[in-house]
């Protein structure tokens, strides 16, 4: 048995709930391609408080494309992206490293001191 994964993006860009409203589903879980993994599928409704129902249905497949478009994904995966095959290295001395540090750690965090011994890709 396998866990049921934490997010599903059923409500792209999202939907305000309130205290009361509720969320009444069936989730299943199904062999992926593979017959190791599963897939998941998820079919619900939000009902809200005053009323309404907001239907949902959705499917995480491990290997296969799903059938219909998702918003979340499309912006997530919208700009493709290329690996170097040989990344470049980037030179850094301790001046530039600590700075950089600097702008984003808290001062409780910094390190006393560095050392240059590996070159960074």
């Amino acid at each position: 048995m396998h866990p049921l994964p934490v997010y599903f993006p059923v409500f792209y860009p999202g939907i305000e709930v309130a205290a009361g409203d509720t969320i009444e589903a069936v989730c299943s879980a199904r062999l992926s391609e593979d017959q190791l993994n599963p897939d998941y599928h998820i079919r619900g409704y939000l009902l809200k408080q005053s009323g309404e129902r907001l239907e949902f249905e959705y499917d995480s497949f491990l290997y296969k494309t799903p059938s219909k478009s998702n918003l979340f994904y499309d912006r997530l995966f919208a700009q493709e992206v290329v690996l170097n095959e040989q990344p470049t290295p980037v030179e850094l001395c301790d001046k530039s490293l600590s700075a950089y540090l600097k702008e984003r750690l808290p001062a409780y965090m910094l390190p006393g001191g560095l050392e240059n011994k590996w070159q960074i890709y």
